[in-house]
């Protein structure tokens, strides 16, 4: 019985002990109103200057420095704009996919 009891003990030990935390973007709640409020803005801009709003965290520096001009006027608060963006993007996607929108 004591044999079981280590080997979890030490499983769980190891598991804590590697265990990465995520980063965090620092997303607030103002940043979310302002991405509801300025989304299709956003992305009219994002396209009007080739910027691929699905992509924007793997950008080129250029594309991140027009992405960053598009942004800072929509409320969404520095700094790392860009990564709440993106954040945000992914989390309404799987909101949508998981309520059935859009299929």
């Amino acid at each position: 019985m004591k044999k079981p009891l280590i080997l979890i003990t030490a499983f769980i030990t190891a598991s804590a002990a590697f265990g990465q935390n995520a980063k965090s973007t620092g997303i607030t709640k103002t940043d979310v109103q302002s991405w509801i409020k300025n989304q299709k803005q956003i992305q009219q801009d994002f396209n009007e200057e080739g910027i691929s709003c699905d992509d924007i965290a793997n950008a080129s520096a250029q594309e991140k420095a027009k992405a960053e001009s598009i942004l800072k006027p929509t409320g969404i608060a520095a700094p790392k704009r860009i990564e709440k963006y993106a954040m945000i993007n992914q989390c309404a996607a799987l909101v949508l996919a998981e309520n059935g929108v859009g299929s």
